[in-house]
C-alpha cells in the first residue's frame, strides 16, 4: 500500500520534533530524579557512587585515576573492573563541571543518545518518518533504558545505545556492527 508522498514529507519534521521532545522529557525526568537522589544520599549504592566520582575527580584533575575510598585495592581495578574506554572519556566530559549530578548527567546522556539507533529501527520497520518517533518512544519507554540511566555509574550502562546501535547496523556493513558490538 502506498502512501501519499505529500503526506510523508510533512511527518518528517513533525515525527522529529516529537521525538526531540520525547528525549528532551525523557533528560529532564532523568536528570531531576537523579538529582533528588543524590541530595538525599538515596543512591543504589553509595559507596561505590562515591568511588567512581573520586576517581573521575582526580582524573580530570591531575590525569591520574586514583581513590582513597576503596582501600586494598589498586587503582587499575577501580577503572570499575571493566578497563572500559568510556571511563575516560566520561573523565574529560567530568572536568567541565565537577560534581556527582554531573556523574549522573553524563551516565543519563548516553542513555538518551540510543534513542537515534532506536528511531532509526523504527522507521525501517514502518518504512515511515512516523516509525521514527515509534523506535524512540518505544526505546525511551522502556523501563530498562530508564533503569539504567538513574542507575548509579556504571560503565556498563554505556553499553545500551552501542548495542542499539549494532542491532541497527546488522542490515549494514559488516564493520559497523563489529564496531557497535566492540564498544558495546
Amino acid at each position: 500500500m502506498s502512501r501519499p508522498r505529500k503526506l510523508e514529507r510533512a511527518g518528517w519534521p513533525v515525527a522529529a520534533i516529537a521525538l526531540a521532545a520525547l528525549a528532551a522529557l525523557f533528560w529532564g525526568t532523568a536528570v531531576s530524579t537523579a538529582w533528588a537522589r543524590i541530595a538525599a544520599l538515596e543512591t543504589i549504592e553509595p559507596y561505590g557512587f562515591a568511588v567512581f566520582e573520586q576517581l573521575l575527580f582526580n582524573f580530570a584533575d591531575s590525569g591520574q585515576f586514583t581513590q582513597t575510598i576503596h582501600t586494598g585495592y589498586e587503582d587499575s581495578w577501580t577503572w570499575s573492573g571493566h578497563r572500559a574506554a568510556t571511563f575516560v572519556l566520561s573523565g574529560l566530559l567530568y572536568g567541565f563541571d565537577p560534581g556527582p549530578l554531573t556523574l549522573a548527567r553524563i551516565q543519563i546522556a548516553a542513555v538518551v543518545l540510543g534513542v537515534i539507533p532506536a528511531a532509526l529501527i523504527g522507521r525501517r520497520a514502518l518504512e515511515s518518518a512516523w516509525g521514527l518517533l515509534l523506535g524512540g518512544a518505544v526505546y525511551l519507554g522502556s523501563p530498562v533504558a530508564l533503569a539504567l540511566a538513574l542507575q548509579d555509574y556504571q560503565d556498563m550502562v554505556f553499553a545500551l545505545p552501542f548495542l542499539t546501535f549494532t542491532l541497527w547496523a546488522v542490515r549494514g556493513p559488516l564493520w559497523l556492527v563489529a564496531i557497535g558490538a566492540l564498544v558495546g
